[in-house]
């Protein structure tokens, strides 16, 4: 047999061989913040255990989200959740398939801080059977799940061979997350994706100044391995930020991946790469002079000292260092009274001119006054509000439904590059 047959022989058997790279039922990655288990064919029974009915019946319409093509709307589902150790009230479920996890809405959106089952370019108000659909588990569960449901890709992006995805994603309020993939066509366009980047996973990233967005850590899964029937759950790792002593952030720095130190400055725990890294590094805490990293200098830091950290978000305002004096808060007000002030000033001004103009230009026809006031006219004059003739007769306004959705769908778009599930 000549070598390269032999080679070739060789290659085929370590891909169908267990352990290769070829189709697995199973497998695990252990990674810093998540252990992501991934089952396919319901092995184990995994699909029967996570799947969860989301039938009319079963569960509850989110209708604004099911009309539009590109949208996103904060949910809160009445339980704290924890995402990458930080503790979410509060968060956006989007038609393109995830959740972002984001303090606002942004174009960046995509690229980080998300639950993605299936980020690519989706459109549900295409057809009437696509819906965005929710469901909570009973009062103590504290359980979410959210579902994509007959969900098609928008029509510019969509493969000549079509289909409609049905995924969801539950979440737990211990930070377990899970995916089920209920039915996913064969072929998807790479015009679909997302800067060609994988369509599923976790990302969370943290904010340097007003716009300066560095992603800490991503967990993708490979798009080969989304199919209809696979089941991924994703198990949350105890972190450095949710470490509530100076004793127990040393305990993970020693029996983790973690490099977990603690700052008395600001008494928390972090390993310097979460959504409070600038304020970290305000208050000097990288500085190994400024930190404990083991366990015998706990002694000194008191422990009522711990503030709680864990739920701190974007959005929040950054509490002062220890030490900093509260005259620049009480400035800061004054500044704001001030410039409120200020701006009701400067609107009663205007009205007192438009008005003066108005009542002048109608008192002097034909000077430059009554030019100046049919034109503070023409506005409501274009809407109706003063020609009461506009009102009359008219009683059937013409109305333009914005995100309707469309009844008919001709989809010419042909040749396009396909990518396989």
């Amino acid at each position: 047999m000549k070598s390269y047959q032999v080679f070739l022989c060789i290659a085929i058997i370590a891909v169908l061989a267990p352990g290769g790279n070829g189709y697995k039922e199973k497998y695990t990655i252990d990674h810093v913040y998540y252990t992501m288990s991934l089952y396919q064919d319901n092995t184990e029974g995994m699909y029967d255990k996570h799947h969860v009915d989301m039938s009319p019946d079963n569960s509850f319409v989110h209708t604004f989200l099911s009309e539009q093509a590109q949208g996103a709307e904060k949910v809160e589902p009445g339980f704290i959740f924890p995402f990458y150790g930080h503790l979410v009230h509060n968060f956006y479920v989007t038609t393109h398939g995830f959740i972002s996890f984001a303090p606002r809405i942004h174009n960046l959106m995509y690229k980080t801080q998300y639950v993605a089952p299936l980020r690519v370019k989706l459109d549900p108000s295409r057809h009437n059977e696509s819906t965005l659909n929710y469901k909570l588990h009973g009062p103590f569960d504290n359980i979410l799940t959210v579902q994509w449901t007959n969900v098609s890709v928008a029509e510019p992006f969509e493969h000549p061979m079509g289909g409609k995805f049905t995924f969801q994603v539950t979440l737990h309020a211990d930070g377990t997350i899970v995916f089920v993939y209920v039915f996913v066509p064969d072929l998807l366009t790479t015009d679909a994706l997302y800067d060609n980047e994988p369509v599923a996973g976790l990302s969370d990233a943290f904010l340097i100044g007003d716009s300066e967005l560095h992603v800490y850590h991503t967990l993708n899964v490979d798009n080969p391995d989304i199919k209809t029937g696979t089941v991924i759950v994703f198990n949350a790792k105890p972190t450095c930020i949710r470490q509530t002593s100076c004793d127990a952030c040393m305990n993970l720095r020693s029996t983790s991946e973690f490099s977990c130190s603690y700052c008395p400055a600001v008494h928390r725990c972090s390993d310097g790469a979460d959504r409070l890294r600038e304020h970290w590094d305000h208050n000097r805490c990288s500085e190994p002079a400024m930190n404990v990293t083991s366990l015998d200098q706990c002694a000194a830091v008191p422990e009522t000292d711990h503030t709680e950290w864990r739920n701190s978000m974007l959005e929040s305002p950054t509490p002062e260092a220890e030490g900093d004096s509260s005259s620049s808060s009480g400035g800061n007000t004054v500044s704001i009274v001030s410039a409120v002030l200020s701006i009701i000033l400067v609107l009663v001004l205007l009205g007192i001119c438009s008005g003066y103009l108005y009542v002048y230009g109608k008192r002097n026809p034909g000077g430059w006054a009554e030019k100046i006031s049919a034109r503070l006219e023409a506005p409501y004059k274009q809407f109706g509000i003063l020609d009461e003739s506009n009102n009359q007769g008219n009683e059937n306004n013409n109305n333009v439904e914005m995100g309707a959705k469309q009844f008919q769908n001709n989809n010419t778009e042909t040749g396009m590059t396909g990518i396989s599930f």
